[in-house]
């Protein structure tokens, strides 16, 4: 596993190499080479200069998947200025769904052979596995469906329709409930509610003990995708990103639609491969809403549904707000910086190698840097302020998803269980 760290920009490159153990060969200082192209002119060309003002890193043993939020933006892990490769965990349970959890130092995370599997983070070790899958549905694999923890449960929906509460501390199935259409993302917690949304678009509202409080299902939508963003609750509402292109305002207490608000916006010169698909949660920061769509367009809407500002830049993933910045992959694999006020292009940087299908996850923001995960099998920690590539990790496995953080780990996991730590 090779791992390179770029030093600042001389009119030379020093370069230094030292070698770690665990089979790490270390770090050299370079720029990558290469110039960069300007795939969208119109709007790559008018980049404004901007200081990214960093706050102090947190230590968190929690990760949700949609990050973690503190004074209004999201909070910079405490981690490693020179990280290296810790420990791999091989699982063997087959291949992931949906995007593992971090409680307390606990991995938690669901396969397609439809078992629940719970890692000590400490220690390295597994806890404890269990299998979800229906009696009737045995020789079933499980194709969708997510995690949510709460302090001492993990919700779990599945494409089998179900809706579970097992217990963190030792997997047993606390209850189960069975709906008509499969569950093809996680459920969402807030406002003391646990939310899910199904395949066919009806979002409903459950007590921690899996009773339903409301379903919605109002709001025209398509068949949710895999891999579909989830919703995010705010000041008792709920942001649900419908497929097709719509954003809606749901009260959370009763499920009546409060505001809806299309994207139907694509670039110029570009074909519109995928109306409104929204691979990305949105991101709400403040009085905020920050997503965009695949197709080509970010915006920023207050919590009324009025719009701020809108770019036609696409996006793959979940943005990070960084005190007055916000970052996120394009859908032409472009790592973005805009100023939150406006909207305007702060700077860009290209991820795309020589293999132009390859997919980028993240970022993740950890150490100062924004860390981001190729399935070109890369590991790189960006510079906030210059979308500089400070830090090249090689990696031996594809990732399938943006970096999990716990307790100074920064993890990077494949589809098939395997995780690798770096500290």
């Amino acid at each position: 596993m090779l791992i390179r760290c770029y030093g600042p920009l001389v009119r030379g490159f020093a370069t230094g190499l030292f070698i770690v153990t665990n089979s790490l060969i270390g770090c050299t200082s370079g720029d990558l080479s290469g110039d960069r192209v300007n795939i969208v002119p119109e709007i790559y060309t008018n980049a404004v200069s901007k200081h990214v003002r960093l706050s102090k890193q947190v230590r968190s043993s929690d990760w949700d998947g949609l990050g973690i939020f503190k004074a209004g933006e999201n909070i910079n892990f405490e981690f490693s200025k020179k990280p290296i490769f810790k420990k791999r965990i091989k699982t063997g349970h087959g291949e992931l769904i949906g995007s593992p959890v971090i409680k307390d130092n606990t991995l938690l995370f669901l396969t397609n052979r439809g078992a629940l599997v719970s890692i000590d983070l400490k220690s390295y070790t597994e806890n404890w596995s269990v299998s979800i899958v229906p009696r009737s549905e045995l020789d079933e694999a499980v194709i969708g469906g997510g995690l949510v923890a709460s302090e001492d449960f993990v919700f779990v929906t599945t494409s089998f329709g179900e809706l579970l509460s097992v217990k963190i501390s030792n997997g047993t199935i606390d209850w189960r409930f069975r709906f008509v259409s499969p569950f093809i993302v996680a459920p969402t917690i807030f406002d003391g509610q646990l939310f899910t949304m199904n395949a066919a678009g009806v979002l409903r509202s459950h007590s921690f003990q899996g009773t339903s409080k409301w379903e919605q299902r109002n709001v025209g939508s398509h068949y949710i995708p895999y891999a579909h963003g989830r919703p995010v609750g705010k000041s008792g509402r709920l942001f649900v990103p419908y497929p097709g292109g719509k954003l809606v305002a749901l009260d959370t207490k009763t499920g009546r639609e409060l505001w809806s608000h299309n994207y139907y916006s694509h670039r110029t010169g570009h074909a519109k491969t995928s109306l409104g698909k929204f691979i990305g949660t949105p991101t709400v920061v403040k009085e905020n809403i920050y997503l965009g769509s695949f197709s080509g367009q970010f915006s920023s809407l207050d919590l009324d549904g009025n719009l701020e500002w809108s770019s036609t830049i696409g996006a793959r993933g979940s943005a990070i707000v960084i005190s007055d910045s916000t970052f996120f992959i394009s859908d032409l694999n472009n790592l973005i910086h805009l100023d939150r006020t406006d909207g305007s292009l702060v700077w860009f940087k290209e991820l795309l190698d020589k293999n132009k299908n390859t997919i980028f996850h993240g970022p993740t923001f950890a150490g100062d840097k924004l860390w981001i995960a190729g399935e070109n099998k890369k590991l790189l920690a960006v510079d906030v302020n210059t979308g500089r590539i400070e830090i090249d990790i090689d990696l031996d496995l594809i990732p399938k998803g943006a970096p999990l953080y716990s307790n100074r780990k920064l993890i990077v996991y494949s589809s098939d269980g395997e995780f690798l730590s770096f500290e």
